[in-house]
């Protein structure tokens, strides 16, 4: 779970430590990533909100970093998708956040890292 409010950055300090928390992830092995980024105190969506879900949704649109996002208020177990979600990992059936329709985080999923192929060499053998 990564709090991209805490501290109360600036909009860019938040965008910049989101992108280093997807890379540092990635590289640890892990698929699912919790952001909090809060829902603005006027209720209708904060800057940083707005700012971490554009940027996602670029990523995800490009399918390198991000496989996908669920916004916290479609984070459910109910549908087809979010029964698809966890049935792919279960784990996430003990998410604080599941079914709380929680518009101030967003679940993302991670895309794997492929593994480096080796060419073929056969001075090597």
């Amino acid at each position: 779970m990564v709090n991209l409010e805490k501290g109360m950055p600036l909009v860019e300090q938040a965008l910049k430590r989101l992108e280093t928390e997807i890379k540092t992830s990635r590289q640890q092995g892990l698929r699912v990533l919790t952001l909090i980024h809060g829902y603005g105190s006027s209720g209708s969506g904060g800057a940083i909100r707005q700012a971490v879900r554009t940027r996602l949704a670029f990523l995800e649109q490009q399918q390198e970093q991000v496989e996908a996002v669920i916004a916290g208020e479609d984070f459910e177990g109910r549908s087809s998708r979010g029964k698809q979600l966890l049935r792919r990992y279960p784990f996430l059936r003990r998410h604080q956040d599941l079914n709380r329709a929680n518009p101030g985080i967003t679940v993302v999923l991670l895309a794997a890292i492929p593994a480096v192929q080796q060419e073929y060499n056969p001075a090597s053998y």
